[in-house]
């Protein structure tokens, strides 16, 4: 789950491209969820999605086809949609998380932005224990050949 407010006014479109382990997301905004929408397993979807509240707050949901929630975010892009407010703490599957926006920067809270440096330290460590185990592997097949 990924909440994030943008400063775009209501009647706006924020643009999202998000891949999910389910194939499936919604999301929550002016207090209710949106249908599900599905995504090619594997690949991400962008998506297009209008402001109605003045708060600008979303959250994007995993879920299964049937909405109930299941899953992980495993990517991300909230590029050049005015964001304020993040909360990634929910993101622990995340491979690739793009918050660039206008001038290449966001003005992020500095408590996302710690959010965010802690994520991408736990992405760099989960890359290195899976290339230590790659690295067990090749090592048993070789030494078993």
């Amino acid at each position: 789950m990924a909440t994030f407010i943008t400063s775009k006014a209501v009647g706006e479109t924020i643009s999202i491209y998000i891949k999910t382990s389910t194939g499936f997301f919604k999301y929550d905004h002016d207090g209710s969820n949106s249908a599900v929408i599905a995504h090619s397993v594997g690949k991400s979807t962008r998506r297009s999605l209008p402001v109605i509240n003045i708060n600008g707050e979303f959250t994007l949901i995993s879920c299964n086809s049937d909405g109930t929630v299941n899953g992980n975010i495993t990517q991300l892009d909230l590029v050049n949609n005015q964001l304020t407010s993040l909360d990634v703490t929910s993101l622990s599957s995340v491979n690739k998380l793009s918050l660039a926006g206008q001038g290449f920067s966001n003005p992020i809270t500095p408590s996302a932005n710690d959010q965010i440096g802690t994520l991408e330290n736990q992405i760099q460590d989960a890359n290195q224990q899976k290339q230590q185990v790659q690295q067990v592997i090749q090592n048993f097949i070789g030494g078993n050949s």
